[in-house]
């Protein structure tokens, strides 16, 4: 009897677990779930690529504000906000954030510009760590002066000329074959304006 209970555990557990073969390769970008806007792939074509989309700010003019999450996927890779995005979102400042607490700040101006590191990676313990953990992002602008907000705590200021519009955006980079360990564990991130 014991020997058939064993017998019916170890069948049911093979024919339960899905195969590699049956695990659902998707991406989904920027689909509505549970009041976030998602990002969230298992796709090995995606390894090292970059996910990102632009918005009209509901904040006021010169304030760009988002909360943001990871639910799953290598903690060492980032997402965050884009802000001030031109609509063919090649001008724009970015803020990065990784799960395990690091933020950096960075400016593109037009698809042939190389981009200048305004913040280089830096821990800071303004940011909450872990998945499923919200953060928030904030940046408020005066004149060509930005101030970065992690968890409503002021982190940095920068100056500059790059001025793309009223957009903001949300993005999320996809770890490398080695970083990321798909199909099993997706990349999933969560964004809404705040």
């Amino acid at each position: 009897m014991r020997y058939m209970v064993f017998m019916l555990v170890f069948v049911l557990f093979f024919v339960a677990c899905p195969t590699e073969d049956e695990i659902l390769i998707e991406t989904k970008a920027w689909e509505s779930k549970d009041g976030f806007i998602q990002f969230y792939t298992n796709d090995s074509k995606n390894y090292g690529k970059i996910f990102w989309t632009a918005y009209e700010n509901v904040n006021a003019a010169n304030t760009y504000e988002i909360e943001c999450k990871k639910m799953s996927g290598s903690e060492d890779w980032h997402y965050g906000m884009i802000f001030d995005v031109s609509l063919d979102l090649y001008t724009y400042h970015r803020i990065a954030i990784t799960s395990d607490g690091y933020y950096s700040v960075y400016s593109q101006n037009g698809k042939d510009d190389e981009g200048t590191m305004q913040k280089s990676w830096i821990r800071s313990d303004k940011l909450n760590t872990g998945y499923d953990t919200l953060n928030s992002i904030k940046v408020t602008k005066s004149g060509t002066t930005y101030t970065v907000f992690l968890n409503d705590a002021q982190v940095f200021e920068f100056t500059s000329s790059i001025t793309g519009g009223n957009r903001i955006g949300y993005f999320a980079i996809v770890g490398s074959e080695e970083d990321e360990d798909f199909p099993n564990n997706p990349v999933d991130v969560r964004f809404r304006q705040k």
